[in-house]
């Protein structure tokens, strides 16, 4: 698997992303699968993550602990337990965590960072399929 750079200047590199969801849409089982892969870091290789969902209200406050140990600064807010994981991740080739939209008290501002790239996993109606889509800059983060 690949991710591949938009050649278009207004996206973001594809190196920080995101996955937005809802429940019931397949992304754990996307997450899963980008989890096989060694250029792709996840909060589940650094953390007992088993969802990869970074901001989970029951146990944001553990990740932002072990990433505050992990980067050696204070992690006090979603903003930063999530700039501390793109950081502890800087060296590889992609990073990413998943994430539902109401885990973020402005949803629309963090869908318009500028840095990460979002994919929507969102779930069809027509015979359950799933569907994961890239995007970017938009506030509902799914086209």
């Amino acid at each position: 698997m690949q991710l591949v750079q938009s050649a278009t200047s207004s996206r973001p590199d594809a190196r920080r992303f995101c996955v937005m969801t809802v429940g019931r849409s397949g992304s754990t089982a996307l997450m899963n699968y980008l989890g096989k892969f060694t250029d792709i870091a996840l909060p589940c290789k650094d953390v007992d993550c088993v969802d990869n969902e970074l901001l989970h209200p029951r146990m944001a406050a553990q990740y932002a602990d072990t990433y505050a140990r992990l980067c050696s600064f204070p992690v006090r807010t979603r903003d930063e337990l999530i700039e501390c994981f793109y950081r502890h991740h800087a060296a590889s080739a992609y990073a990413g965590f998943k994430s539902m939209p109401n885990r973020h008290p402005d949803f629309e501002v963090f869908c318009l960072r500028p840095d990460i790239r979002f994919m929507a996993s969102i779930w069809r109606a027509s015979a359950g399929a799933v569907g994961v889509r890239s995007g970017t800059r938009q506030p509902a983060c799914a086209r």
